[in-house]
């Protein structure tokens, strides 16, 4: 997508032989979408984007399970590349953890497995995960668990740690309202 906006999707089980398996964006903003299980291959320069390349806004969207062969598996972007409000978590590059590559992507009130520098950042490690009501286990597009559950459960340290000021939507991917 370049330019415009990418609201209220669900990206998913995509495969690419190059570049961007799920979305490959550029001064887009993608809002309250889910990107997940997508894989990518190899360019020349190695740069890669599992599940989204590129540069623009992403604002509560979760971005999981997905793969690549180079970098930049969860999202793979630079400065002028925006996260916020948003969970990055297990992402795998030839199966190593490999959830945000780039120079310096700018980050709010995000959870990214492994952790990454940014403003109020939930951090998630060993002992700290999204606690996803059913999670898929294997990453990119060849995993066959189709019925994974991205939702959090209960007692997730990534409910009530967003910013209503950085770009709340006054409902959620499933039509729930997002503020209560």
């Amino acid at each position: 997508a370049s330019s415009g906006s990418v609201l209220s999707c669900r990206i998913s089980y995509n495969q690419a032989s190059y570049s961007a398996g799920g979305i490959r964006i550029s001064g887009t903003q993608v809002r309250n979408c889910l990107v997940s299980n997508n894989t990518a291959g190899r360019t020349s320069s190695g740069y890669v984007g599992g599940g989204i390349q590129g540069t623009g806004t992403i604002v509560n969207t979760t971005i999981v399970r997905n793969s690549a062969t180079g970098s930049g598996a969860g999202v793979n972007g630079n400065s002028s590349t925006k996260l916020w409000n948003s969970i990055v978590w297990g992402n795998k590059n030839n199966g190593v953890s490999d959830n945000l590559n780039g120079s310096s992507i700018v980050c709010s009130y995000s959870a990214v497995e492994g952790g990454y520098p940014g403003t109020e950042m939930v951090l998630l490690d060993g002992n700290n995960s999204p606690m996803f009501v059913n999670a898929s286990l294997i990453a990119g597009a060849s995993d066959s668990t189709e019925n994974a559950d991205w939702h959090l459960l209960d007692g997730s340290v990534c409910i009530n740690n967003g910013s209503n000021a950085l770009g709340t939507d006054d409902f959620d991917l499933d039509g729930t309202a997002r503020i209560k």
